[in-house]
């Protein structure tokens, strides 16, 4: 659950907002800057372009394109985002994030 603020939308009015959809056992996400589209919706549009791309250039199938989300990063995702996962695989001694 996406909670976009206007200019005049009080933080009283954001937290009451977002505790609500907590309540109703969501997770909100507070938008820090008003956006074109959902971020989940365009997290998906940009990993669609890519399965897309790969099919048409003839470098896999839809079945293979599907196979590697759903068995790659598919699973991580599941229990952290992107930002997390790399985070957490990054060398500690010379590549940072």
């Amino acid at each position: 659950m996406e909670i976009g603020k206007g200019d005049q939308t009080s933080e009283e009015t954001v937290k009451r907002t977002y505790d609500f959809y907590e309540l109703l056992g969501k997770e909100p996400i507070v938008l820090q800057k008003e956006a074109l589209g959902f971020i989940a919706n365009r997290l998906s549009l940009a990993l669609y372009r890519e399965a897309v791309d790969l099919v048409t250039r003839g470098i896999c199938t839809v079945e293979d394109v599907d196979k590697a989300v759903c068995f790659g990063p598919g699973l991580r995702y599941a229990l952290m985002g992107p930002n997390l996962t790399y985070h957490l695989a990054a060398d500690r001694k010379g590549f940072r994030v």
